[in-house]
Formats: structure tokens, sequence, C-alpha cells
């Protein structure tokens, strides 16, 4: 799984290259969000591009997930059996992923009940 968007900091800390974190608020214990100013952008960005957690999510009341499998992301059914759409890679998920013509990214805020798996 190409995953060339991983980069490290100094001391060797990853990260999202292509949706950086604020460094100043990285491993803040009380935020919890690894650097970001929310939740979902925590959990997209970081859990799941990054630390390859698999994803559950719901918009507009529909429940979605996201499988990482070795060489792939794909969005599956709820037991993670079956792949309905593959990506190459978490972020490629995240950029082209599309719910009623609006790309994954675009929604990230409105997203609901955000979970790591």
């Amino acid at each position: 799984m190409a995953q060339d968007y991983i980069k490290f900091t100094e001391d060797g800390y990853p990260y999202n290259g292509m949706c950086p974190p604020d460094f100043n608020k990285l491993v803040n214990p009380s935020k919890g969000y690894e650097g970001y100013e929310s939740y979902n952008r925590g959990v997209l960005f970081y859990d799941f591009a990054v630390q390859n957690y698999d994803l559950q999510f719901s918009y507009k009341g529909k429940m979605y997930y996201f499988k990482v499998g070795k060489d792939y992301v794909a969005l599956s059914d709820e037991t993670f059996t079956e792949n309905l759409q593959t990506f190459d890679n978490a972020m490629d998920a995240i950029l082209n992923f599309e719910i009623d013509g609006e790309k994954l990214i675009d929604i990230v805020d409105y997203l609901e009940d955000v979970e790591p798996v």
C-alpha cells in the first residue's frame, strides 16, 4: 500500500504530510486529536490514514465502513467482509470517495459517529 504521504518528525513521530496536524498541539492528551482541530479530522487524517485503523462513520443517517487491507483500502459492508469500492490507500479514499457528489475530505467536519475500529 503506497503511503508516501506519511512523513516523520525529527523525533520519528509519524504524521500525515498531505493533511498535517498543528505540531504545537501534537500528542496533547487533553485534546485527544493528535494535533488536529477536531476529533473527526484526527480520526480520518491520523488514525485512519497514518495508523491504518479501520474506520466507521455516519453521514445523513447512513453508516459507512472502511477496511484497511495490506495493499488497499475498501469501502466495506458493516461486517467488513465485502469490498464495495477499493482505493490505493486511506488518503486516496479520503480524497476521492464521494457521498451524494461530495468528497469525503470536503465533508469531514459534518460526519457523525466517527470511530476508528
